[in-house]
């Protein structure tokens, strides 16, 4: 890494330190950062099972590919003795493209070099085939076309596979968005390269009055700041399984601790609560009519680890 790109990541990152063993990142978990280690050294692990696994140290970036992509971290991460970090999100690249853009340029560029060198790395070590074309992958959106993507994935759901009439529907588009889209993270289900169902969430205060309210949340300033919400949900009927609820519901709940909420609120369609029902959530009131849905059931999810949710 250059002087110059290291000094202005330095400039925009958040401290954050860890003692030894303890976990920087899980894999597989859902996290809206990436870190730069200062001091210290950290152990990545790809494959628990066959112990396959590199130690990285002061300069190197990790949590990159997941930050990205979207996708869940790829390896565990481990402290070895205390390591010092910067915390780098979204926010962090904002600030270095309005103050310094040539430098914010050069970063990306160089973000793009190492995501494909690391997974050329992370493949080349684990030396095993990936599951088939019906694996089912969970994916954070972090592109535009990603997040396209799932509007698609929305319309084609309640507009095509159910026939609903929805007033945020583009028809000539063949998409479905709205306000929460401005704030919300959509998370897309993939078999393959066929996206097969979305879900998106929202924190608490982003959500309006009357969401709030028809999950118990209105009069409760300190409920709603510590929630985090699922605003949409689309899943083409044919994959609406355990596997598929469990795998999203395990993406978001990791999402959700990485954003310090404590709670996790759904609106859950009649017939459809069994899958929430058994990962954990409990129903918070009664049903209430809400656009798009219909009819909802509101349920939340106060045990937000992925032990007592289940693993995907």
């Amino acid at each position: 890494m250059k002087p110059e790109i290291r000094t202005a990541l330095q400039s925009v990152g958040c401290a954050v330190a860890f003692n030894d063993g303890d976990l920087l990142r899980e894999k597989g978990a859902f996290v809206p950062d990436m870190l730069l280690i200062t001091s210290g050294q950290v152990d990545c692990v790809v494959s628990e099972a066959d112990a396959v696994h590199y130690t990285v140290g002061p300069g190197t970036i990790v949590g990159e590919i997941g930050f990205l992509t979207g996708q869940g971290a790829t390896a565990t991460l481990r402290a070895v003795g205390p390591v010092k970090a910067l915390s780098l999100n979204a926010r962090s690249l904002q600030r270095l493209r309005q103050n310094s853009p040539t430098i914010a340029a050069e970063v990306l560029r160089h973000l793009a070099t190492l995501l494909q060198e690391r997974a050329a790395q992370n493949e080349a070590l684990i030396a095993e085939v990936e599951g088939g074309s019906d694996k089912i992958e969970v994916v954070r959106c972090s592109t535009l076309d990603q997040r396209r993507t799932a509007q698609r994935v929305r319309y084609d759901v309640h507009c095509l596979e159910r026939g609903l009439a929805c007033a945020s529907a583009d028809d000539a588009e063949g998409i479905i968005t709205d306000a929460f889209d401005v704030t919300g993270t959509s998370f897309i289900a993939f078999t393959g390269v066929q996206a097969i169902g979305m879900m998106r969430v929202n924190a608490g205060p982003d959500c309006d009055e009357s969401l709030r309210r028809f999950h118990g949340l209105s009069h409760d300033a300190d409920a709603a700041q510590n929630s985090t919400i699922i605003t949409a949900s689309a899943i083409h009927e044919a994959y609406k399984n355990a596997e598929l609820f469990s795998q999203f519901i395990a993406a978001i709940a990791t999402f959700a601790q990485a954003s310090d909420a404590t709670r996790l609120c759904a609106d859950c369609p009649p017939g459809a609560e069994a899958h929430y029902f058994a990962l954990g959530f409990q129903r918070s009131g009664p049903d209430a009519p809400l656009p798009e849905l219909g009819l909802s059931v509101p349920l939340i999810l106060t045990a937000l680890s992925d032990a007592e949710i289940g693993s995907g």
